[in-house]
């Protein structure tokens, strides 16, 4: 996590993942609204929307800097199982799976949220999980006009997220290495 405190000196490797952890959070943006349209214009089928977030949260999981190994732990397991079960959607012909799929993805995206809203000190980007819940349930409940409206709203929290992330120098996503948990 964060910590403007402590300038780690980066390997490759660690520019590589911050960079893509940051993309994570443009791609996710980029999904949400994609979604957003899908459920406006053809709600049932919006599992090429789905398959953008899936990248997108595979990207800020694999990339996740957190310490509290158990908060990573579900975070990163919520992706994972997120795309299991959107897999299983493809070969599948109900939308149960779908909508296991994406609140799996959901999970992880606000966790990654909330995670950054300490970051930032930014009380909106709080709200987000609150959004995504009420995304989720737009999309389950089949209210598309509220999914678009939820979905639409997070993506633009999402997208001032990303671009306050992107303003910062590298060094402050990874923080104090001695504070991770292994």
């Amino acid at each position: 996590m964060a910590d403007i405190k402590v300038k780690a000196k980066l390997t490759l490797l660690d520019k590589m993942s911050i960079i893509s952890y940051r993309a994570g959070m443009v791609f996710l943006t980029i999904s949400l609204l994609t979604i957003a349209l899908q459920q406006l214009y053809y709600p049932v089928w919006y599992k090429h929307g789905l398959v953008w977030m899936a990248f997108s949260v595979l990207l800020l999981a694999a990339n996740l800097h957190i310490y509290d190994k158990n908060i990573r732990y579900i975070l990163v397991t919520s992706a994972w199982l997120g795309v299991w079960l959107l897999s299983l959607s493809f070969i599948s012909s109900g939308q149960v799976i779908t909508h296991l799929s994406l609140g799996a993805l959901l999970i992880c995206c606000a966790g990654v949220s909330y995670k950054e809203s300490f970051c930032f000190s930014l009380m909106i980007v709080k709200i987000n999980p609150l959004l995504f819940c009420a995304f989720y349930y737009g999309v389950f409940f089949s209210k598309t006009v509220i999914a678009a409206i939820f979905a639409i709203v997070s993506a633009l929290i999402t997208a001032y997220m990303a671009y306050k992330k992107l303003r910062m120098p590298l060094h402050y996503d990874l923080g104090d290495r001695s504070k991770y948990q292994h």
